[in-house]
């Protein structure tokens, strides 16, 4: 007798159309979201390259910073080799200018 009652009352019918309503729901966010996936893909796939090519980009910049590095020393030591080559000619030449003095062009013109 209870079941009886239970399936005639008129609550049950708006909770079935309220279930209904939410499985529509469900199904349409259901396809945007997998809509929102294939398009994040999509992005990823696009942008794939553009990663790519910055890690590269970042690579050779390291590669140009030690480089750098060492460079810097170098220039230190070239420094360092031309300032003795222009003092031991001063104290081996007593201070005079090279023979035919500094002009440029070296061939005179």
């Amino acid at each position: 007798m209870n079941a009886d009652r239970r399936r005639d009352d008129p609550r049950f019918g708006a909770l079935s159309g309220q279930i209904e309503e939410l499985n529509k729901k469900h199904d349409a966010l259901s396809d945007k979201i997998e809509h929102n996936t294939q398009m994040t893909e999509e992005i990823r796939s696009n942008t794939a390259g553009i990663v790519e090519t910055w890690q590269s980009i970042t690579g050779g910049l390291r590669v140009l910073a030690a480089l750098a590095k060492v460079a810097k020393y170098l220039s230190y030591f070239a420094m360092a080799v031309s300032a003795i080559g222009a003092a031991w000619y001063t104290a081996t030449h007593w201070g005079a200018a090279p023979p035919g003095g500094l002009k440029f062009p070296p061939d005179g013109s």
